[in-house]
């Protein structure tokens, strides 16, 4: 185990601490083991003899040293370290023994000590005697410790430095090269390294970053090579690849030393300063200029550093840092092509400048221009032309090129140069543009152009044919409309009108949160016709969401109708379904194709296609449609007869015209009665009108059933309840007659009240007319039922007993069961919703409603809603609505252990609703967590002035995706017009 470097007395041994408590054998640290080690000699006062032989010079620089040694003592080893530093420092490291085999045990010097100056060492070790002798190898330890010279590996001339690990290597840093850094000035910690974000050749390359605007000091580094051996040339040329952003705000220089590696040791002279970055350089890679080392031919050991000084200044990466023997460099200007383009048929002359950058004179050179385009002639083919020396710039041509008659237009011909010698070869490229080459042309109006990605291809944008980068992050930081050309002529073949298997597009996205900009244009010009992007603008997301915009443009496509025969879907039924979509853009590019794909898991039977789908064009719509598609076969389904819960069937619908796929959600209702939400409704009838609410102790009173039908369907016939008293405590519970019948209730649809906005409040508005029931009849779809009075009574109990109830529905096909609990001396309570709130769509939040339940008593109101998860009211906030008709009035709010009283008001104008808060709550307004899982809400409504009026309820919970609830209940309270209906 190697420690961390530390400072420690000039005497290790006083830092010595416990023996370690591992057992001791192969691999493990030195300890105390019974099994292997004699147990302590309390005479024992000498410490353990240390027998190793001194660590040989010449270690390799920057290679960790093993280090191995012979440990003895009658009382055992309790301990033994390795240390090590640099000489002439207080700083030692210390590296742990491990035992192998018998006495022999073995540790390491790292790698990061053995540098130029070599290594200061000695070993110390303790016995296992009660006195915990030490000794140490040398003697004297720390105060004379012994030392091993190092030895660097000399670099063979030529030499070639890309930075790059060989194959299999994993770690990888700037040292693993050769290379190493020095830092004279400002330490970032990331001084010289290596870098894989940009490379000449290779993955890596050698690089040093602009730094930091907060720097409290200058950079000064030195990027030094490996020794160079220059003992046996008798000239030697230094050359580069680089790439610079902003060179002109950091200082360069290039210096050799003969001697020692670091910069602080004086032995450097300076060579170039300041060393000029290429002017090709400037954001992207280039040759550098040529260094002349003859002066240090003969020496066995150069070192080359470039240094880097300034603050805030360039980003400088290095690559192929060769060393060999001087050669000329012809370097190419950009061709010249007089004129600039021809027609098929047509003839250009092409005139080539070259300047030698090299050390040395080029031998006499031939000069080949060729192009592989078979209908292009080249005259003449070849041309001779004298050496050129350094510094020299010579012309080469005219070439004649010659386009045949029959050639393609508005494309590019692609032109091979060549220049050789009797050694090199020199290469070159251009191109003669025949015609008017097709060119992307796109126009962005954004607030900053570098925070724009922009990126232009064909094929699906997922898995492109083609992909150019037309910006990233390399833009001026101005706002502003930014226009971009972009020669595509490479890719003709997939231009339009050509481009029925390859669409364009156009994908943009802004990687800043918080701007805004828009695609203003997207364009493709061949020859003289142009093919536009058509439902432009469009706005570009400012939360990194790509916008991605086609030529030819691509359809969109809306669900139309989605029919089923026989209608409506029902369990256990053979269904034809037909389906009608919606383009509202671009017409599709090849035949259509659809596919019908079940998402529910209860469709036991599925004939979806592939089938055949029309496409109607169409002229004008005033909602934009440009186009209708449908089948004329249908596809065919069944539901499987298990399915009687009400909720739809979804399927997904995949659309393809050859080139793009498109997912179409289709929703199909299949409706069936369901009932659901039972309540118990306490009435005495001892007066006219009277009522208290509860079953009392030694009563007997009356009992209304209430259930509601949240199906689609309306129950098959007149349901009847059977009710069946499970058990009472004890209090001798009775029930006349056990069978009521449910009639619609017609209080369940009419959702409209006398408005409190008109009406004065009052605590004693008289009660409601009575309403007739109706003679009978199916309970409908969404509407509610209740019975006539039952009468149930108890012979006996006290307050608090439980009468528990079984009550079982039937319509004469479908049978409902559901338990319900009346306690003596309480108001029974009853649900909200005719089901619970779904599991899991709370996003997250700790409120996760299950279910609502309410009890009214005279006008006193407790609602009571449940969790699936435990919560803490302290740390959380939830909403109970209250209103005279379903939609939003009041709400009591349980704000982190707070109950406050909210009313909702709309401006008449703007029709913008929001809550406002009253200071001054009722004092019947109260707030209760009743549990981990439970909160109760209450209040008196004649304080609020809904007595005598339908009641309504919901609540919501949290606060998530920018200011809506985390979750309802119901679900449709989101709206603020979907409250649920209370029974009293």
């Amino acid at each position: 185990m190697t420690r961390t470097p530390r400072k420690v007395p000039v005497s290790p041994a006083l830092m010595l601490g416990a023996a370690i408590t591992a057992a001791a054998g192969c691999g493990q640290p030195v300890a105390d083991d019974d099994s292997a080690t004699p147990a302590p000699v309390a005479a024992d006062t000498d410490g353990p003899t240390i027998s190793m032989s001194p660590i040989p010079d010449g270690q390799p620089l920057d290679t960790s040293v093993p280090v191995t040694v012979r440990l003895a003592d009658p009382s055992g080893i309790s301990n033994a370290f390795l240390y090590y530093r640099a000489p002439g420092t207080d700083y030692w490291g210390s590296s742990d023994f491990v035992r192998q085999e018998d006495d022999r045990y073995a540790s390491e010097i790292p790698a990061a000590f053995v540098q130029h100056d070599g290594v200061d060492y000695y070993v110390e070790a303790s016995d296992g005697s009660v006195n915990h002798n030490t000794s140490a190898w040398p003697d004297a330890g720390a105060a004379s410790p012994e030392h091993f010279a190092t030895e660097e590996v000399s670099g063979q001339f030529p030499y070639v430095a890309t930075f790059d690990p060989p194959g299999g290597t994993e770690a990888w840093a700037l040292e693993d090269t050769g290379w190493r850094g020095y830092v004279a000035g400002f330490d970032d910690g990331d001084n010289w390294h290596l870098c894989e974000d940009s490379s000449q050749s290779g993955a890596y390359s050698a690089c040093h970053d602009h730094g930091s605007p907060y720097q409290t000091s200058p950079f000064l580094d030195y990027l030094v090579s490996p020794p160079i051996d220059l003992s046996n040339t008798a000239a030697a040329d230094l050359f580069w690849t680089e790439f610079a952003d902003y060179s002109r705000y950091a200082q360069h220089q290039l210096l050799v030393s003969t001697g020692h590696p670091n910069p602080a040791s004086g032995d450097y002279v300076v060579l170039l300063d300041p060393l000029p970055v290429a002017p090709e350089a400037e954001g992207s890679w280039a040759r550098s200029l040529h260094v002349d080392l003859s002066p240090f031919a003969g020496e066995p050991v150069v070192y080359i550093a470039f240094s880097y000084s300034g603050m805030w200044g360039d980003d400088w990466y290095l690559d192929d840092i060769t060393i060999a023997e001087p050669t000329a460099d012809l370097r190419f200007d950009d061709p010249v092509v007089e004129p600039g383009k021809t027609d098929p048929g047509g003839m250009v002359r092409l005139t080539i400048d070259v300047e030698n950058a090299g050390l040395v004179a080029s031998s006499l050179l031939t000069a080949v221009v060729t192009s592989p385009d078979g209908q292009v002639t080249v005259s003449p083919q070849e041309m001779a032309l004298p050496g050129v020396a350094p510094g020299e710039r010579v012309s080469v041509g005219p070439f004649e090129i010659l386009v045949d008659a029959a050639h393609a237009e508005d494309v590019y011909i692609p032109v091979a140069i060549t220049l050789s010698d009797d050694t090199n070869t020199w290469q070159d490229e251009t191109r003669i543009q025949v015609g008017q080459p097709p060119v992307a042309r796109i126009d962005i109006s954004h607030e900053f152009e570098d925070d724009l990605q922009v990126y232009l291809g064909y094929g699906p944008p997922a898995d492109p044919d083609l992909r150019i980068t037309v910006q990233e992050d390399e833009g001026e930081d101005s706002s502003g409309t930014f226009h971009w050309d972009v020669d595509i002529s490479g890719y003709a073949s997939a231009l339009p009108p050509n481009s029925t298997s390859n669409r364009w597009f156009l994908e943009v996205w802004d990687d800043s949160i918080g701007n805004t900009g828009r695609i203003e244009a997207f364009q493709i010009q061949i020859g003289g016709e142009l093919y536009v992007c058509t439902g432009l603008p469009e706005p570009i997301p400012d939360d990194g969401t790509p916008v991605i915009v086609y030529i030819p443009g691509r359809p969109e496509l809306e669900l139309r109708t989605a029919a089923v025969d026989p209608a409506p879907a029902a369990p256990g039924a053979t269904e034809e379904l037909r389906v009608i979509l919606n383009n509202t853009s671009s017409p599709p590019q090849g035949t259509l194709t659809g596919e019908l794909h079940g998402v529910s898991t209860d469709i036991d039977m599925l004939e979806g296609g592939p089938m055949t789908m029309t496409y109607t064009a169409v002229d004008s719509s005033d909602d934009g449609t440009t186009g209708i598609i449908s089948h004329d076969l249908p596809f065919r389904f069944r539901v499987a007869d298990t399915h009687v819960d009400s909720t739809p069937v979804l399927f997904n619908l995949l659309i393809t015209d050859e080139v793009d796929i498109w997912s179409v959600p289709i929703v199909v209702d299949v409706p069936y009665p369901v009932l659901g939400g039972l309540g118990l409704e306490i009435e005495d009838t001892s007066g006219k009108g009277a009522t208290d609410s509860a079953l009392e102790p030694g009563e007997t009173t009356g009992l209304r059933l209430r259930v509601r039908n949240s199906g689609g369907l309306p129950t098959f016939a007149q349901v009847e309840a059977h009710v069946r008293i499970l058990s009472d405590d004890g209090a001798g519970a009775y029930l006349e007659p056990t069978t009521a019948v449910l009639y619609p209730d017609p209080r369940e649809d009419d959702g409209v009240s006398p408005n409190p906005e008109t009406t004065p409040p009052s605590s004693s508005s008289p009660a409601p007319t009575p309403t007739l029931l109706p003679p009978g009849g199916p309970i409908p779809a969404g509407g509610g039922g209740k019975s006539d009075l039952l009468s149930i009574g108890v012979s006996s109990g006290s307050p608090g007993d439980r009468v528990e109830l079984e009550v079982t529905l039937s319509d004469g096909t479908l049978e409902w069961m559901e338990r319900r609990t009346l306690v003596l001396s309480e108001t029974p309570w009853n649900p909200l919703t005719a089901s619970d709130d779904p599991q899991g769509d709370a996003d997250d939040y700790p409120i996760d409603f299950a279910a609502g339940t309410f009890r009214l008593s005279g006008s006193l109101l407790d609602m009571g809603w449940t969790s699936h998860a435990t919560f803490d009211i302290d740390d959380t906030y939830l909403y109970g609505f209250i209103s005279s008709r379903a939609e939003y009035q009041y709400a009591i709010v349980f704000v982190y252990g707070e109950a406050r009283l909210y009313r909702w008001y709309e401006d008449d104008t703007t029709g913008i609703g929001y809550w406002y808060r009253r200071y001054s709550p009722p004092a019947s307004l109260s707030a209760v967590q009743a549990s981990d899982t439970q909160v109760v809400l209450s209040i008196d409504l004649a304080d609020i002035g809904l007595t005598g009026a339908a009641l309504f309820g919901g609540a919501s919970a949290g606060a998530c995706d920018g200011g809506s609830a985390c979750d309802y209940a119901p679900d449709s309270a989101s709206t603020g017009e979907g409250l649920t209906r209370f029974h009293w």
